[in-house]
């Protein structure tokens, strides 16, 4: 599935185009794609400062047709920790 997702984005970094891609909350995106029979999701978001880095918060096999709420919670989660982090290597 690594191997996928980095196809991803090459192909994004190659194109500047955003196939497969879903706007989920506030800056929470996914990427969709098929592995298999599964319906894999990828949330990520851009960083704020440096637009052109990509935040891969995780990764899951999407099993109903909405994204589930703890998914989206846990990619604000692990972006908030992200921030917090930077906000202190700044100081």
């Amino acid at each position: 599935m690594k191997a996928r997702i980095e196809v991803q984005l090459m192909n994004i970094e190659v194109s500047g185009h955003f196939p497969s891609v879903d706007h989920l909350k506030d800056e929470i995106y996914e990427f969709r794609f098929k592995q298999s029979s599964n319906s894999v999701r990828v949330l990520w978001a851009f960083d704020q400062e440096r637009r052109s880095v990509f935040l891969i918060t995780h990764g899951f096999v999407k099993k109903s047709q909405k994204t589930p709420r703890r998914e989206i919670n846990q990619a604000q989660s692990k972006l908030n920790l992200y921030y917090q982090k930077g906000e202190k290597n700044e100081k």
